[in-house]
């Protein structure tokens, strides 16, 4: 095939539609509305998914910026440094920053409205 047919390579878009970003990353355990509560079909000894959507006890107020979200995606610990019980870190970890500063972009998005 000849190259010049495929134009110039252009940049991948920001990813900032949950249902881009957070389909198969989120909503499974956080809900559709994001608003937590008991894991399906989780064992019952594993705590509720915690809220990431606005209103009281949503968990965003303690991720104020991107890098204390990818912090939380990189090591498995929440910003007070307590370890995530129940997450898939072997496979969010490798999560691209782009990816990760979307996806805080818009949960903290839907903070504000």
């Amino acid at each position: 095939m000849n190259p010049s047919l495929l134009g110039e390579p252009r940049p991948m878009p920001v990813l900032t539609d949950v249902d881009l970003v957070g389909r198969d990353m989120c909503l499974g355990c956080h809900g559709q509305q994001l608003l937590g509560g008991r894991i399906p079909g989780s064992p019952p000894d594993w705590p509720p998914a915690p809220r990431l959507a606005p209103g009281e006890g949503s968990v965003m107020a303690n991720y104020p910026d991107a890098e204390s979200l990818i912090r939380l995606f990189r090591t498995g610990k929440r910003a007070d440094g307590s370890a995530v019980r129940v997450m898939p870190f072997e496979s969010l970890r490798e999560t691209n920053e782009t990816d990760l500063r979307a996806l805080h972009l818009y949960l903290s998005g839907r903070q504000a409205s």
